[in-house]
């Protein structure tokens, strides 16, 4: 009798071994995946700082360089076939031997 109880105990014992390694295997598992989760969130932060701070630094930038109230045209505005403004060096006459320093755009 004493015999069946104790292979029973040490049936039990193995039983519950089992399941605490099983139960070990899984929280380990679970903290791979939460390991792996930690690493692709700080990954997307940085991602994400670095772009904000690459507009914060464009958007001072730009309001350092173009102060609120700067008109800048819409090219929009401008049509396409539109040619580009040439100044050619005939067209500008300057008389620096004169008393006179005037600039003569052609065709203005």
């Amino acid at each position: 009798m004493l015999m069946n109880y104790m292979v029973k105990i040490m049936s039990t014992d193995e039983e519950s071994k089992h399941e605490l390694v099983s139960e070990l295997h899984h929280v380990n598992d679970q903290l791979k995946s939460a390991k792996a989760d930690i690493a692709y969130l700080l990954e997307r932060v940085a991602t994400y700082r670095r772009r904000w701070l690459e507009d914060y630094y464009r958007a001072d930038n730009l309001e350092r360089h173009m102060p609120y109230g700067v008109y800048v045209p819409d090219l929009g505005q401008i049509p396409e076939d539109t040619a580009s403004p040439k100044l050619l060096p005939d067209c500008l006459a300057c008389d620096i031997e004169g008393s006179q320093h005037e600039v003569h755009i052609c065709g203005l």
